[in-house]
């Protein structure tokens, strides 16, 4: 029953067109940096497309846990989480340092407002 409920109501067109740019996106990656000479394979970590592949399977384990929390945790909590980040929007403008053009929380590698 559960499992009609998170894929019975997903927009199956936004999907195919997602993942279609996605994989085209990657494989774009994975031809801009190609060596003819030394091809070590699509899936090798070393070069910029086996990197990406591992964010694409980060994304796609973030899409699904987002779709098996329920709705009602996401209409319960969205009030709270706005509010939250207001308020770090705020505190970044109050205490936070500026570096390298950008004020942000905890020095040079640290949180930016347009994080949030």
């Amino acid at each position: 029953m559960r499992r009609d409920v998170l894929t019975g109501k997903l927009d199956w067109l936004t999907v195919l067109i997602y993942a279609s740019m996605v994989l085209l996106g990657w494989l774009n990656i994975y031809a801009a940096v190609y060596d003819e000479s030394a091809n070590p394979g699509l899936f090798d970590l070393s070069l910029n497309s086996g990197r990406q592949l591992l964010f694409i399977a980060a994304s796609v384990i973030i899409i699904l846990c987002i779709l098996i929390v329920d709705v009602r945790f996401y209409e319960a909590t969205a009030y709270l989480l706005y509010g939250v980040m207001l308020f770090l929007m705020v505190l970044v403008l109050a205490v936070g340092k500026r570096s390298g053009g950008q004020q942000g929380l905890a020095g040079h590698r640290c949180i930016w407002h347009s994080a949030f």
